[in-house]
């Protein structure tokens, strides 16, 4: 009882730890992205990102801003739009973002703009979250269930009328993906108790074989206490007839 009970808490043990199990934030930088634009849906560092129209890798070498995710704040796409958005606003300048169907938490963001655009963004999450920045730079943190183990969230750059590419972008993208507890171990089943062996019946006793039965004539015994053979009985038998006959 003792042991199953020792052995009970440790596999309960083990199975916490396993389900509280979370591997460390990841930060997207995008510094290992080379500069580029996409067209389509495309994932970095386990995260999938989704633009209505097309959004861009830059590298600001004028303002210092170095390498971020950038979206072109026009009135229109200025392209093709995107044949497999995963969201569901019109905007131009969003970008919608998951992490492969997956729950995750947005831990951070900052926000990098070029010096001649002063404008806020927007973020909303997929729990009701809504995170509008007061200021177009800077590093910003967020908290609370509406940011935690959502499914998506989307990023959008307020048009602030210019009506030219100004390039605003996000980077330092701080996010949290739980990795899926393992499932939990298959309980053995305990082996079937041992089958009684019957007891063999105790061995019938054998009766002990009647005495010999004697079919001869009883010897003669003469006086000397000795007995006569048989042969002899029968011929002294014999001589004995003859002499009744006679």
């Amino acid at each position: 009882m003792f042991k199953k009970t020792i052995a009970g808490l440790l596999i309960a043990a083990a199975l916490g730890a396993a389900f509280n199990a979370r591997p460390a934030p990841i930060t997207i930088d995008f510094e290992s992205t080379p500069p580029q634009y996409f067209f389509t849906n495309f994932i970095i560092q386990g995260m999938r990102f989704s633009p209505p129209c097309p959004v861009f890798i830059y590298t600001d070498t004028l303002g210092g801003n170095g390498t971020y995710l950038a979206v072109d704040r026009m009135n229109n796409c200025g392209r093709p739009p995107n044949p497999g958005y995963l969201g569901s606003s019109t905007k131009f300048a969003d970008v919608w973002i998951d992490a492969e169907s997956k729950p995750f938490s947005l831990l951070g963001i900052d926000s990098k703009i070029p010096f001649y655009s002063q404008m806020p963004f927007v973020i909303e999450s997929s729990k009701g979250g809504v995170f509008n920045s007061t200021i177009a730079v800077g590093s910003f943190t967020l908290t609370g269930e509406q940011w935690t183990d959502i499914a998506w969230f989307t990023l959008h750059a307020l048009n602030d009328g210019l009506g030219f590419h100004n390039k605003h972008g996000w980077d330092n993208l701080r996010v949290d993906i739980p990795e899926p507890a393992p499932p939990p171990p298959v309980a053995t089943p305990a082996p079937p108790p041992p089958v009684a062996t019957p007891t063999p019946p105790p061995p019938v006793a054998t009766p002990a074989p009647p005495p010999p039965t004697n079919s001869a004539v009883a010897p003669v015994r003469g006086g000397g206490g000795g007995a006569l053979p048989a042969w002899l009985l029968a011929v002294l038998g014999a001589f004995a007839v003859r002499g009744l006959r006679r």
